[in-house]
């Protein structure tokens, strides 16, 4: 077993290429966080990519709430040997938000 150190809290910004957004929109990115087990296995990697709903960040992924433990999906997983990579859909918290979301759609 090939080990790295515990990642817990990584932030990564992800660049979309042109091809993957509509004319329009200009550049965009996926703001995302990493959270690692202190151990993985490298023949058997399991990674959880976490996309909240409506208009939640990727800090949902990570509660910590005063006074109570055990709401931080992102540690329940890492403890378990999986990789969590939560990220914040576009236009929510640090992700891009398109320039006109609108100049490719037809009436």
């Amino acid at each position: 077993m090939s080990s790295v150190t515990s990642i817990m809290g990584m932030d990564l910004t992800l660049g979309l290429p042109p091809s993957a957004t509509p004319d329009g929109v200009g550049a965009l990115t996926i703001a995302a966080t990493l959270y690692a087990p202190a151990e993985v296995d490298e023949r058997d990697v399991r990674v959880l990519v976490c996309w909240p709903g409506g208009s939640y960040g990727r800090d949902y992924w990570n509660i910590h709430l005063p006074g109570r433990d055990g709401y931080s999906f992102a540690e329940h997983m890492t403890a378990r040997g999986f990789v969590v990579i939560a990220a914040d859909p576009l236009g929510v918290g640090g992700s891009g938000r398109p320039e006109d979301g609108r100049s490719n759609c037809h009436s």
